[in-house]
């Protein structure tokens, strides 16, 4: 998440653009160090091995930072570098939550542009998750919109989040 972060606000405070094969090199460089592969299947596991991105068309790692109500965001698909990209925007924001899920939908519009129907996003924002995985978000009305859309989009795909 750091690199997407550190990309992200390279182009929204600076406007400069990383190259997407050396951020691609660096996050899984750093997402295999810190992690132990496990089993794709299992309900609680967000962490992703080789045989499990065999399992899906793309995995997004998502991302969103904010700062006085604008948020930056990022994903970048994870896997074989050849076919891996990214994206990055930023729009005003009410909440910490409502950026996260503004990034899963822009996440989500790249994934539905490419035309994949089995995705996987990771996040580390549990209460979006959380909300996503049933469908609900009963105490963050602010971030409802951007939620619903987020909601719709999953028609789309077979995927997890």
């Amino acid at each position: 998440m750091e690199e997407i972060w550190l990309s992200r606000n390279d182009l929204t405070f600076h406007n400069s653009s990383s190259d997407p094969n050396a951020s691609h090199y660096r996050i899984m460089r750093r997402f295999f160090e810190f992690y132990q592969v496990k089993e794709c299947e299992s309900t609680s596991d967000t962490l992703v091995s080789e045989e499990c991105l065999s399992n899906f068309d793309a995995i997004f790692m998502t991302d969103a930072s904010v700062v006085d109500q604008w948020a930056g965001l990022a994903f970048i698909q994870i896997g074989d570098a050849a076919e891996s990209f990214f994206g990055q925007d930023y729009c005003h924001v009410i909440s910490v939550l409502h950026a996260e899920l503004e990034a899963i939908l822009l996440a989500l519009k790249a994934a539905s542009v490419k035309k994949f129907s089995k995705i996987q996003i990771l996040s580390d924002n549990a209460i979006a998750i959380q909300a996503l995985k049933v469908r609900e978000l009963p105490h963050a009305w602010g971030s409802f919109p951007v939620f619903r859309q987020c909601v719709e989009m999953f028609k789309l795909f077979s995927f997890r989040v």
